[in-house]
C-alpha cells in the first residue's frame, strides 16, 4: 500500500510515520467487533487476504457454499495494479525531482526495519489466534476452501495453516432466516 501511494504522489514515509503505523493501537478483532455491533445477527466469514487474493471465483464459492460464478468472473484472476518495484519508485521519485532515498536494487519495497516487521508479524499471529479461538463467537476463520453444507450459509473446514503476514475481513453472509424471513445477499469487503 506504501509504495502504491508514493506511486500516486505520496512522499516516501519517515521513521515517525512508520513508528505510528506499527504502534497504532487498531486491530483486526477491533473491526471484527465493529462490524458484529453494526451488523447484528450477520455471520461474518473472515479470510487472510493473500490466501484468496486476486480469486473472487474462491471467494464467491465460500460465500455461496460452492456456486459457481461460471464466465461471469472470467479474467478475474489476472493481477491488477501491482505495486511498484524499488527501482521503479526510484524513477518515479526521479521524475518528481524527489531524492530517492529508497535502497538499491528492484525487488519489493520493505520500508519497516526488521524490529518493526517482527512486530507487525506477532500482532498479525494474536490476531490469527483469537480468529482460530472463534473470536468470541463474532467470526470464522476461513484458512483453505473446502466447502462442505452447513445449515448456516458456506461451511469451511479449518486446518491450513498460514504464515502470512496480515488478515483482511474477507466478506459478510447475513445468517439464514428463521422460518418466514427474507435472506438478503449483502456482502462487505474491508481491507
Amino acid at each position: 500500500m506504501l509504495a502504491d501511494a508514493v506511486s500516486r504522489g505520496h512522499r516516501v514515509p519517515d521513521a515517525a510515520l512508520l513508528h505510528s503505523l506499527v504502534a497504532q493501537p487498531r486491530r483486526w478483532r477491533d473491526i471484527v467487533r465493529e462490524l458484529a455491533a453494526t451488523l447484528p445477527g450477520a455471520e461474518i466469514l473472515v479470510w487472510p487476504f493473500e490466501r484468496f487474493a486476486a480469486q473472487p471465483d474462491r471467494q464467491l464459492a465460500i460465500l455461496t457454499a460452492g456456486q459457481s460464478a461460471g464466465r461471469v468472473l472470467s479474467g478475474c484472476r489476472e493481477w491488477q495494479n501491482p505495486s511498484p518495484r524499488l527501482n521503479r519508485l526510484r524513477d518515479i521519485l526521479d521524475g518528481r525531482g524527489e531524492p530517492a532515498t529508497l535502497p538499491a536494487g528492484c525487488d519489493r519495497w520493505m520500508p519497516f526495519d526488521d524490529i518493526q516487521r517482527a512486530t507487525l508479524r506477532a500482532q498479525y499471529q494474536a490476531d490469527l489466534a483469537w480468529l482460530r479461538d472463534g473470536a468470541g463467537g463474532l467470526a470464522q476463520l476461513i484458512e483453505n476452501d473446502t466447502i462442505r453444507p452447513a445449515t448456516t450459509g458456506a461451511a469451511i473446514t479449518q486446518g491450513t495453516d498460514l504464515t502470512a503476514t496480515n488478515v483482511n475481513i474477507g466478506a459478510v453472509q447475513p445468517r439464514r432466516p428463521s422460518a418466514g424471513g427474507t435472506r438478503h445477499a449483502e456482502q462487505g469487503h474491508l481491507g
